[in-house]
């Protein structure tokens, strides 16, 4: 997720069976939380030893706030519930404590993992340098 501004967006969806048949209009969105089989995955790190990955780019600003999380998390918190919290405190480590608190209180069903990042200093050019450095000019 990404908090910016007051609002927050969420950057990736799910790999799961569910996210799959809401993609496809098989499911309603409103009823992921009653699908019996909303844990299972679709692609999973270790499983097999290649993984098809998802590769994004998302610029931030000064002041944005990301907020990296499983879905033990957006299980039994809202997106605007994760909003509040991440508003309420300047402290990553705090929002983050937070945030596994609120998991826990609304029943804590899966495994919950909470990384905050505050973007303090946006330097220009930084992704042209790591692109640079992925792919690099041919000699």
């Amino acid at each position: 997720y990404l908090v910016r501004k007051g609002k927050i967006q969420q950057l990736t969806v799910d790999h799961s069976l569910v996210q799959q048949q809401i993609q496809s209009g098989l499911l309603a969105a409103a009823d992921r939380a009653r699908a019996s089989h909303r844990h299972v995955l679709t692609r999973a790190v270790g499983v097999h030893p290649l993984v098809d990955v998802e590769l994004g780019e998302c610029p931030v600003l000064t002041g944005d706030i990301l907020l990296l999380c499983s879905d033990g998390l957006t299980a039994g918190v809202s997106a605007e519930t994760m909003l509040r919290v991440t508003l309420e405190s300047p402290d990553p480590q705090a929002i983050a404590r937070r945030l596994v608190a609120l998991s826990n209180a609304a029943g804590g069903i899966d495994n919950v993992t909470v990384i905050v990042a505050l973007v303090t200093q946006r330097h220009d050019g930084f992704w042209n340098r790591l692109y640079a450095h992925w792919f690099p000019p041919p000699s």
